[in-house]
């Protein structure tokens, strides 16, 4: 397994901003398979409860306070069968908390690579779009891999 963190562009096409994006990448490579796999994203130390936002391919999870918002999203479950129809997934792979986002995998074939990603946006308040790290966390795979 690796793991790869880098930052995003922090301007949208549509014209909002963003102080940061990051993405989260997990590669894992497996020769017998792997059972069971789950890869989390947390937001630590915050007495703010998130709230679950989705949108057509993401789950998201999001933050909101007086002074900023963040997001953290991934693809949801139409999107990771479509893109690894060779990978199964649990009956609901996107599980949610007040704190965090997890996704699981059930079973990964032998012999395979696949990654997957977490992309994190952060925003001060006020947003003049008042969505802007929501639409930050939507990407495509590729985007976040690349």
């Amino acid at each position: 397994m690796n793991f790869k963190i880098r930052n995003l562009n922090t301007r949208l096409s549509n014209g909002m901003t963003l102080d940061s994006v990051v993405s989260i990448l997990l590669e894992v490579s497996t020769q017998d398979g792997i059972e069971g796999l789950c890869f989390e994203c947390e937001l630590l130390n915050s007495e703010i409860e998130g709230s679950p936002e989705t949108g057509e391919y993401l789950d998201c999870l999001t933050w909101e306070n007086d002074d900023w918002m963040l997001s953290i999203g991934t693809e949801d479950q139409e999107m990771l069968g479509y893109r690894l129809p060779n990978v199964e997934f649990p009956e609901y792979p996107i599980e949610y908390s007040t704190s965090k986002i997890k996704l699981h995998v059930a079973k990964t074939p032998s012999k395979t690579q696949i990654s997957f990603h977490f992309v994190i946006a952060y925003k001060a308040l006020p947003d003049p779009e008042n969505c802007s790290t929501w639409f930050a966390v939507d990407i495509p795979h590729k985007w976040a891999k690349s």
